[in-house]
């Protein structure tokens, strides 16, 4: 079981890093455009949540090697 939980743990920070790297991207193409404000403001809301989400998926990987 706890390996399943490891290998679920890394594929979920894999997703997750690509995510992130791609709200990076759409921020920096929006870098200079006008009236892009609401936009922004969505894309730190899922980068927030992107955030949370991978430290959750950190704990969960750090409790899945540790010994209980």
């Amino acid at each position: 079981m706890a390996d399943e939980v490891r290998q679920g743990t890394h594929d979920l920070a894999n997703l997750l890093g690509i995510a992130a790297n791609y709200l990076q991207f759409l921020e920096e193409d929006l870098d200079g455009v006008a009236g892009v404000d609401e936009a922004r403001g969505h894309i730190e809301r899922i980068s927030a949540a992107v955030d949370r989400a991978t430290e959750v998926t950190r704990k969960l990987a750090s409790a899945a090697v540790t010994p209980s």
